[in-house]
C-alpha cells in the first residue's frame, strides 16, 4: 500500500525526502512549496540559480523542515555523483525524485547547429537517465521509491522553430515508459506534460494570447498546476506507474 506522507512530521527521522531538480525558480520552486507542504525534506538542485535557491531553503527551514540547495550540471557525471552523495549525507535517504531541470530554446532547423542539437538531448534526455541512475541506490533502500520525470506536450506535437527541444522531449516520454518497466515493481515511474505553464519571458505577448486562445480551458496553466499534479503522481494510489499526465487545459484533445 502507498504510505501517507502527511502522517510524519517534517522533522521526524520518517519524513520523506525528495529531490527536485531546477527546484530554485518557476515551476520547480512551486513543486518544491508543495512538497514542503505535504510534509517532505527537501533537496533543491540548481545550476546558476544559487541565490535564488539559498534563499528559498532559508525560507522554508524556519517552517521546520530540512531544505538544503546543491548546485550541479546534470549533464557532467563527477557533479551529479557529487550531489547525491551530498544528499545521501545530509538526508541519509531519498524517496522521491522530481526532475524538472531542463533546456528550452528556439532555433529554425536551418540554422541550428550539431552542437546545439546535442547539447538539447544531453541535457533535456540523457542527463535524466543517468541521474535516476545515480540515485537507485537510496531509491532502492526506500519503501516508496518514486520517479517522476517532466515531459511536454512537444514532445509528441512539433512547433516550428523547436525541433531539438521537440526531440529531446519526446525521448523523455519514452523514459518514463521505459524506465517504469526496468524498475518496476520497487520504484514508481511516471512523467508530466505540461502544456502553456509560465510562458519565457521573451515569448511576445500576441503569440502568448493566441496560444491562450487555442486552449479549450481557455487559459494558461499555472506551476501550481504542475505541483499539484506532482504531489499527486507520489502520494496517489500506487498502482499507477508509465503515465503520462498531460497539465495543458486540453490542448492536446484538440480546440474548437
Amino acid at each position: 500500500m502507498a504510505a501517507d506522507i502527511n502522517a510524519a512530521s517534517p522533522t521526524s527521522p520518517g519524513s520523506r525526502v525528495a529531490l527536485v531538480t531546477g527546484g530554485a525558480v518557476r515551476v520547480g520552486a512551486a513543486i518544491v512549496r508543495r512538497l514542503v507542504a505535504a510534509g517532505h525534506d527537501v533537496a533543491v538542485h540548481h545550476m546558476t540559480s544559487g541565490e535564488q535557491a539559498r534563499l528559498l531553503c532559508a525560507e522554508l527551514e524556519r517552517s521546520g523542515v530540512r531544505a538544503r540547495p546543491f548546485e550541479a550540471d546534470l549533464s557532467d557525471p563527477s557533479q551529479v555523483d557529487a550531489m547525491v552523495s551530498g544528499i545521501e549525507e545530509t538526508f541519509g535517504r531519498l524517496d522521491h525524485l522530481v526532475a524538472s531541470a531542463s533546456i528550452f530554446e528556439k532555433v529554425a532547423f536551418r540554422d541550428l547547429t550539431r552542437e546545439q542539437w546535442r547539447r538539447m538531448q544531453e541535457v533535456n534526455c540523457e542527463a535524466q537517465a543517468f541521474l535516476v541512475q545515480r540515485c537507485l541506490p537510496l531509491l532502492d533502500r526506500s519503501d516508496d521509491a518514486s520517479v517522476v520525470l517532466m515531459v511536454d506536450i512537444g514532445g509528441r506535437i512539433p512547433w516550428k522553430g523547436f525541433l531539438h527541444y521537440n526531440v529531446s522531449k519526446a525521448g523523455v516520454d519514452m523514459l518514463v515508459r521505459g524506465l517504469a518497466l526496468e524498475l518496476a515493481p520497487s520504484i514508481r515511474v511516471n512523467g508530466i506534460a505540461p502544456g502553456a505553464v509560465l510562458y519565457p519571458d521573451w515569448y511576445p505577448e500576441k503569440k502568448r494570447q493566441a496560444h491562450t486562445a487555442r486552449i479549450p480551458l481557455e487559459r494558461a496553466g499555472t506551476a501550481e498546476d504542475v505541483a499539484e499534479t506532482v504531489h499527486f503522481l507520489l502520494a496517489g494510489p500506487d498502482f499507477i506507474t508509465g503515465h503520462i499526465v498531460n497539465v495543458d487545459g486540453g490542448r492536446s484533445v484538440g480546440s474548437a
